[in-house]
């Protein structure tokens, strides 16, 4: 049996490096489509919720300045001036 020479020995290294860079971008890549699929579903859920507050705010006649939940009040929470305008708040 003979020694692997140089070029034989660099080109199985190089292989071997293009093997782990191949493996690394896998593995970014699923951790990438993991975390967009958990920002989705948050997203979806804040979504839904919004949606039965909505629907029960106008069942009941409430509105953004008389929300209060738990001695909380939405209009108290709500600081940024382009949301309370969204919102229909002073």
């Amino acid at each position: 049996m003979t020694k692997p020479t140089n070029a034989k020995i660099q080109a199985l290294e190089a292989k071997l490096k293009a093997a782990k860079a191949e493996a690394a971008a896998t593995l970014r890549a699923a951790k990438k489509k993991e975390a967009e699929a958990l920002t989705k579903a948050e997203n979806r859920k804040k979504m839904v919720l919004g949606e039965f507050i909505s629907n029960h705010m106008k069942s009941h006649q409430i509105t953004a300045e008389t929300l209060v939940f738990n001695g909380s009040s939405f209009d108290a929470y709500v600081t940024d001036s382009e949301d309370r305008l969204l919102f229909g708040l002073k």
